[in-house]
């Protein structure tokens, strides 16, 4: 098989990384003493919380009588600001919800994270894990700081069936920003919102304006270019993504700022609205929210003439310093497991980091994107949140907020926002 490749060679590793088959971890005698662990993990809703107490029950049968606390369940927002403070000040738990890639590798840089390289020899993760999905969290020194739970493709925009149906729409052609417009006004005219808007958390717009615009606009490799901090930071190509943006926000849902990423779902779901951008992972939300999985499918956003597959993938590191280390320990090596890999992503709508998890057992949905992804030509490529740094985040995603908001003084507004993104461009990169 002949595949274009992004990232330094990650797409025919991540290929193999899903639909390959190989050996199983392995696992040594659990320790004696104090079984405690403290996680921080964002999954605290929906089918992303049952798929979370999925994984946590998989180390319970391992380690019989531990204790898990996530301490980001029911305030993941004040638990986001306050895990940088522990781990600043000596005080880390004993793991975290990370994004393989920058996001993960940041810590790595601050020293915060112990080097796993004996348990992925001991577990033989060298092998369950393809070479790009392991890239993902290996440092610049070569040390591996995180194990991989995951891979949720994010250029994707949904649709509901009978939504698209009803209004006489295509699903074939909504893939293009024509398309789009095209079919928001056929399911406007039908008394639907064409499109469920999310704007409570900034990540939601930045998955639609980078993950899903910027690769149909510019297509993969400028994509990757202007993440990667290797273009100019107002390229036409940049203007024309968020005018076109702009240009959607016109068919989505007056009340999106106070809108959770869950209700958007919801809302496709119970066929009030007709599409909405979000990552694949919303799969399993759909089939949580009264199982309008099978009334619902999607189109990758991509460039003409171009296959391209943009991707994340959770990942759970040690820290340095973990209060609960043998727990860590076997933490971790449960989340790398072939038996948790296919629990947690089963529930989670997304694929298995894990080159030997069988993928008959996942929705058809995720059979698909396995098969675009093994595709002749697919070019798979990082995400923002794989790509960008914090501190470029932590500015650019508020202004996408408002950016969306109808009651901001800068709703969009291309040049405001532009502004922003041109004063905030050196720092894009990690």
């Amino acid at each position: 098989m002949k595949l274009k490749i992004g990232f330094a060679s990650t797409a025919l590793p991540l290929i193999l990384a899903a639909a390959s088959f190989g050996c199983s971890s392995s696992t040594d005698d659990t320790p004696s003493g104090p079984k405690k662990l403290e996680v921080y993990s964002w999954l605290v809703t929906g089918a992303e919380q049952i798929a979370l107490n999925n994984l946590f029950d998989v180390v319970k049968a391992r380690v019989p009588g531990i204790e898990i606390v996530n301490a980001a369940q029911g305030r993941s927002d004040d638990a986001r600001k306050e895990l940088p403070m522990r781990l600043a000040a000596g005080n880390p738990p004993d793991s975290f919800q990370a994004i393989g890639g920058a996001d993960l590798l940041e810590w790595q840089k601050k020293n915060a994270l112990e080097p796993l390289d004996a348990i992925a020899d001991a577990e033989g993760w060298r092998t369950a894990f393809g070479e790009g999905v392991l890239k993902s969290v290996t440092g610049l020194d070569g040390h591996i700081y995180g194990v991989p739970l995951n891979l949720e493709r994010d250029n994707t925009l949904f649709y509901n069936i009978n939504v698209l149906t009803a209004a006489g729409v295509d699903p074939t052609t909504i893939g293009t920003v024509d398309g789009f417009l095209a079919a928001a006004e056929k399911i406007k005219a039908i008394g639907k919102i064409p499109l469920a808007i999310s704007d409570s958390g900034g990540w939601t717009i930045a998955s639609h304006v980078f993950e899903a615009m910027l690769p149909l606009e510019g297509g993969a490799a400028f994509y990757e270019k202007y993440l990667k901090g290797e273009a100019q930071s107002d390229d036409p190509i940049i203007i024309k993504t968020l005018n076109d943006t702009a240009s959607m926000l016109d068919y989505g849902n007056p009340d999106r700022a106070t809108t959770g990423w869950g209700d958007a779902v919801k809302m496709v779901c119970n066929e009030s609205a007709g599409m909405l951008f979000l990552p694949d992972f919303t799969k399993g939300q759909f089939q949580q929210t009264g199982g309008c999985d099978t009334t619902i499918g999607y189109v990758p956003m991509q460039a003409a003439g171009e296959k391209t597959f943009v991707y994340v993938g959770i990942t759970f590191p040690v820290t340095l310093g973990a209060p609960d280390h043998d727990m860590a320990v076997e933490f971790v090596k449960a989340v790398g497991s072939k038996e948790a890999q296919e629990k947690f992503n089963v529930v989670k709508g997304s694929v298995a980091a894990r080159r030997d998890v069988d993928g008959m057992a996942f929705d058809s949905i995720s059979q698909g994107t396995l098969k675009d992804l093994a595709a002749e030509g697919e070019i798979a490529v990082p995400g923002y949140a794989a790509l960008t740094s914090s501190t470029y985040q932590g500015a650019v995603n508020p202004a996408l907020q408002a950016f969306v908001d109808p009651g901001s003084p800068v709703y969009k507004d291309v040049n405001a926002l532009l502004t922003i993104m041109k004063a905030q461009y050196a720092t894009i990169k990690p």
